[in-house]
């Protein structure tokens, strides 16, 4: 995992590390749309919600 984190393929951290890091690639790619896995592997149900629940409270806020 620690490899795949630090080539860039996934964006994992606090919500302020990954708005941060978001903004980045986005400005990096010279992107405007960016596509979200914000269930993957074995993620239970629960944990799945909670990590959308904190990516629209938490993190979209500092995107737009």
């Amino acid at each position: 995992m620690d490899a795949i984190v630090e080539k860039g393929y996934v964006i994992i951290g606090s919500p302020d590390e990954v708005a941060d890091r978001l903004r980045q690639v986005a400005r990096d790619l010279n992107v405007g749309h960016l596509m979200l896995l914000l269930q993957f592997g074995n993620m239970g149900k629960d944990l799945a919600a909670y990590n959308t629940k904190l990516f629209a409270e938490k993190v979209m806020p500092q995107l737009t």
